[in-house]
């Protein structure tokens, strides 16, 4: 095989939230220094972790959002046609593509080396690589700065300030104040100044919570064919 794409999808609370978490993942992307790409018109609509790699592309995007573009409509013959389209609005899929390069280096580049198992551990580990975090706060209250370290202090306020501290997360002791930071206090010194996310993405994006088949009415009623991820 030359590509393949797999997927799982994660059912959120609301079209709305779909949108929210995709803006909270690009600013996680950003501040984890992945090589991040966005699009959409209005929104957040569809976001990338290497778009452009000769060997992996990872993908989330609003589902709903998609199913609207031109060329990607579901025709009105097909079984259950709105009830598909409802559905989708609660749904932000991740997509992997590997191509040739990593399905080589994985010796994964022949069809039979797939079954519904390796798709989920090879989306497993794509999702884990992101670290994603649980809720963070735009900013720390200023009755909690006079507990910091004096070298703590500054950097957080350098940062307040609006400096671009993950430009030099290779400095180690940048790293681990900003480490402790996130632990402790749950702001990111590595993100845009006073940005915070009110989702815990590491609980809503858990692997354990994704679907990788399709409804069962919807299977039933011959609307989608398969139910597996690949």
């Amino acid at each position: 095989m030359g590509r393949l794409d797999i997927t799982c999808s994660f059912w959120l609370e609301s079209p709305e939230m779909v949108t929210q978490v995709l803006e909270y993942l690009y600013e996680h992307f950003r501040a984890e220094g992945k090589a991040w790409s966005a699009y959409g018109s209005n929104d957040v609509e569809t976001v990338y972790n290497q778009q452009h790699s000769t060997r992996v592309t990872d993908k989330c995007y609003n589902k709903g959002k998609e199913l609207t573009v031109k060329g990607r409509s579901i025709p009105a013959t097909v079984p259950q046609h709105q009830r598909i389209l409802e559905i989708a609005r609660y749904l932000l899929r991740f997509e992997v593509t590997f191509r040739a390069k990593e399905l080589v280096g994985l010796g994964l580049n022949y069809a039979d080396c797939w079954n519904a198992d390796q798709v989920k551990a090879e989306l497993l580990t794509r999702i884990k690589q992101f670290k994603f975090q649980g809720v963070i706060r735009p900013r720390l209250d200023v009755d909690e700065l006079p507990d910091l370290k004096d070298n703590y202090r500054t950097f957080y306020r350098l940062w307040a300030d609006g400096a671009n501290l993950r430009k030099h997360r290779k400095y180690r002791t940048l790293h681990r104040i900003r480490n402790m930071l996130l632990e402790q206090h749950q702001v990111d010194i590595y993100r845009r100044a006073k940005t915070g996310c009110p989702v815990p993405l590491r609980e809503v994006l858990d692997p354990g919570c994704a679907y990788y088949t399709a409804p069962k009415s919807l299977l039933r009623s011959g609307a989608i064919f398969t139910g597996r991820a690949f």
